[in-house]
Formats: C-alpha cells, sequence, structure tokens
C-alpha cells in the first residue's frame, strides 16, 4: 500500500512538474507574442513615416523639376531671340551698307546694277556666317548672364534654391528613415521566428507531456493500452 501512495504521489509530483513547465512556456509565448505585436506596431509607424517621407521628397523633387525644366526653356527662349535678333540686325546692316555704297558708286561708275543686291546678299550671308562661327559661343555666354541677371530670374532661382536645401533635408530624413526600415522588419522577422520556435517547442511538449501521462509514445503502445483495458 505504501509503495502504491508512493508511485501515486511521484506522478502527482511529475504531472505537477509538466504543469509548471507548460505553464513557463506559455508565460514565455505570451512575451514572446508581446514583444512580436510591439515590433510589428514600430514597424508599422515607421512605414507609414517612411510613406509620407516618399511622397514629400517626390513632390518636392516634382516641383524642382519643374521649376529647372520651365527656366532653362526660359534661358534657351532668351538667347536664341537675342542672338536671332543680333543676326538680323547685323545681317540688314550688312546688306543696306554696301546695297547704299553700290548705288552712290552707281551714279559714278558704270557697271550692271544686277550686281549692287547680289554683292549685298553675299557680304550679309558671309558676315552673318562667320558671326555664327567665332561669336556663337561667346554671344551666348553674354546672353546667359543677362538672363541670369534678371530680377525674375534671381527670384526663381532664389526658390529652386530653397526648394534645394528643403530636398536636402527630406533626403536625410529619407535615408535615415530607410535604415530604421530595415533595421524594424529585421527585428520583426527575428521576433516571428522565435515566437514560431516556441510554438513549435510548445506543441512537442504537449504531446511528449501527454504520451509521458497516459505511459505510450507510439501507435503500438496505445493499441495495446486499449486491449489490456
Amino acid at each position: 500500500m505504501s509503495s502504491y501512495l508512493d508511485k501515486i504521489r511521484s506522478e502527482i509530483c511529475n504531472i505537477q512538474s509538466i504543469k509548471e513547465k507548460y505553464l513557463s512556456l506559455l508565460e514565455q509565448e505570451r512575451q514572446l507574442n508581446k514583444d512580436y505585436e510591439k515590433k510589428v506596431h514600430e514597424e508599422e509607424q515607421i512605414n507609414t513615416r517612411f510613406n509620407n517621407e516618399y511622397y514629400d521628397l517626390k513632390e518636392i523633387q516634382r516641383e524642382l523639376y519643374r521649376y529647372n525644366t520651365g527656366i532653362d526653356n526660359d534661358k534657351t527662349k532668351f538667347v536664341d531671340r537675342k542672338h536671332n535678333k543680333r543676326l538680323f540686325l547685323l545681317g540688314l546692316s550688312f546688306y543696306l551698307i554696301p546695297t547704299c555704297i553700290g548705288f552712290v558708286l552707281h551714279s559714278f561708275i558704270s557697271f550692271p546694277s544686277i550686281l549692287v543686291p547680289l554683292i549685298s546678299m553675299i557680304t550679309c550671308l558671309s558676315t552673318v556666317g562667320l558671326d555664327c562661327i567665332f561669336n556663337y559661343k561667346k554671344c551666348c555666354k553674354r546672353y546667359s548672364d543677362n538672363f541670369e541677371n534678371l530680377e525674375s530670374t534671381k527670384s526663381v532661382r532664389k526658390e529652386i534654391k530653397n526648394l534645394k536645401e528643403k530636398e536636402n533635408e527630406l533626403q536625410d530624413k529619407y535615408d535615415i528613415t530607410t535604415k530604421e526600415q530595415r533595421k524594424a522588419q529585421l527585428a520583426v522577422q527575428e521576433a516571428e521566428k522565435k515566437l514560431k520556435l516556441l510554438r513549435e517547442t510548445i506543441n512537442l511538449f504537449r504531446i511528449n507531456s501527454f504520451e509521458k501521462i497516459i505511459g505510450c509514445k507510439t501507435l503500438e503502445d496505445e493499441t495495446e493500452l486499449k486491449l489490456n483495458k
């Protein structure tokens, strides 16, 4: 009788130990699940901030592109308009001057009148061509400087500078948030991995504990246990 009681007492202690171990595992699961949910929440917050900063940065970049494209187009038009005006006046001058001289000379010297406009045209085209070859870059540089000295241009350049500074600030914040996002993702993955491993451990513990309590570990043992009843 004493040995039987000792056996019962031992089994009760064993069950109590299994229970305590099981409860300890459940508490670990609760803590890990709490930690996992916290890291998921932190990741969601970082992702929200990441998206906001991303769209803010893209909006600034689009605005910068519009300003830069607009002022570059205006500059090109300004330089072309000034250069074309110069060529027109230069060509007109070197057409009219030889024409006037030619008609004056024609009053004193006899030569075919058709030569006057022909010479004037050749002079005009030669002058314009030579000017394009030797003075184009110099003229473009001068007209570009004139464009940059306009008050309207200075105002736009100032706005572009402010947008560029804001873009740099947003880019720095975006880069920092990107790194935080990667860390948060890794933290969530690590917490999820630990939680999954612990849950697998709990499931195995349940199976092993149940088999240990009923005294069978295989399907054959279970069948034999039923047959002996």
